[in-house]
């Protein structure tokens, strides 16, 4: 069992910190995450650690699927690098996935690894299609009904990222804000299905229950390879 794999492996200055020795490379954070070894990442070490510690491990996200019956088409709002979606196709329950990311290098990958993904389940599970709009989700609008919405808005006020970024004028959306934004865009949406996911915090609790959300904390070392506790609601 490992550590929880996170974005404070990221350092905005440019180098790596290891917060965790039992975690010797990246092919085991990988795991860890419960990515296939065929998902592609960017060479800089920086950024895939980051990018791998933000994401939401697809095998938890199937757990949550299966569990809760999300079937059809699914619309996952801050995107990153693909966990939900990931997810979702191994559920077997997957038509369509439309996928909204503001980073431009997260939606080139985006499509990169999708497309071999849909390749290599060719056969196995049912044909799926996906979009990836790379776009701030703020001004983003959907052009159809959804099944399922998910988000994992970015949790950088809750890390040491948040001190780390006052040093080096690192820019930080908010997670506050962002998490009271989705909760009012699926008030408007009305799906059969909602999700959010982020670190645990009594200030994000808080916020889900006023609006009425149902707020759990889960341990996902049941169905992940790692100790990590992190608010489904």
């Amino acid at each position: 069992m490992w550590y929880t794999i996170t974005s404070d492996s990221w350092h905005p200055g440019g180098q790596s910190y290891r917060f965790r020795p039992d975690v010797k490379s990246f092919k085991a954070a990988l795991y860890a995450q419960t990515f296939p070894p065929f998902w592609r990442f960017p060479g800089e070490e920086s950024v895939r650690w980051k990018w791998l510690g933000e994401a939401m491990p697809p095998l938890y996200a199937r757990h949550l699927f299966m569990r809760l019956g999300g079937k059809g088409k699914l619309l996952d709002l801050f995107a990153g690098i693909g966990g939900w979606g990931l997810g979702f196709v191994l559920s077997g329950r997957c038509k369509y996935i439309e996928m909204v990311e503001i980073d431009r290098r997260k939606c080139q990958y985006l499509e990169i690894n999708f497309k071999e993904l849909r390749r290599l389940v060719e056969g196995h599970v049912d044909d799926f299609e996906f979009n990836v709009i790379c776009s701030d989700v703020r001004k983003y609008g959907p052009s159809e009904k959804f099944d399922v919405v998910v988000a994992s808005p970015p949790c950088e006020d809750y890390s040491v990222l948040r001190a780390l970024s006052l040093r080096y004028g690192v820019e930080l959306r908010g997670t506050l804000p962002l998490t009271t934004w989705y909760l009012e865009f699926v008030r408007d949406l009305n799906p059969p299905l909602a999700l959010y996911e982020n670190v645990v915090a009594n200030k994000i609790k808080e916020v889900l229950s006023r609006h009425g959300w149902r707020v759990e904390t889960h341990d996902m070392s049941k169905v992940i390879p790692q100790r990590r506790r992190r608010i489904i609601a």
